[in-house]
């Protein structure tokens, strides 16, 4: 299990969270497929004893980050304009607690 940091596409010190994939030797510009949570879903045609789970399937790119001035060299997850409440319906994300690295 290999563990990526979820970076904001427009200010990549701010830290969205940490993603868990089963891949390590993700390179840069990759993008690997992600999987919603599972959400219960009620559909016309279903008996009432019946019920559908859907997911889908998304995908991260992957891109180096690089801050020489606080030692950072990463492969790290692209955001690309996804917000926080996306990366939460993710499976394996796990909210940053502090947004920033500390100084």
């Amino acid at each position: 299990m290999a563990r990526y940091t979820v970076r904001c596409c427009c200010t990549p010190l701010k830290i969205l969270g940490y993603l868990d994939l089963p891949r390590e030797g993700i390179r840069d510009g990759m993008r690997h497929p992600l999987l919603t949570r599972p959400v219960l879903s009620l559909r016309a045609g279903l008996a009432r004893d019946q019920t559908a789970i859907s997911q889908k399937y998304e995908t991260a790119l992957f891109r180096a980050f690089r801050d020489p001035e606080n030692d950072i060299n990463e492969i790290a997850v692209y955001s690309e304009d996804r917000r926080i409440e996306f990366w939460r319906n993710i499976v394996g994300f796990a909210e940053a607690q502090t947004k920033t690295p500390p100084a």
